[in-house]
């Protein structure tokens, strides 16, 4: 049986930390969302809704409590 090699957290270390698990990372182009190194969420620069929707996704997974999230 082989063994997995451990992913990185999120690819840029240039993010916002949410909780123990998540990192936004936002420029002029827009908005991206780690979970656990995986990237789970991307907007578009103006696009709010993919934003909020990453938002309340990751409410509804309790990636991070709702304070940290807003």
């Amino acid at each position: 049986m082989t063994t997995q090699p451990l992913l990185a957290f999120a690819p840029t270390g240039s993010g916002t930390t949410i909780g123990a698990a998540v990192e936004l990372v936002e420029n002029n182009d827009g908005g991206q969302v780690f979970i656990h190194g995986l990237l789970t969420h991307v907007w578009a620069a103006g696009d709010e809704e993919s934003r909020r929707y990453a938002a309340v996704n990751l409410l509804s997974l309790r990636a991070a409590p709702a304070p940290v999230i807003a």
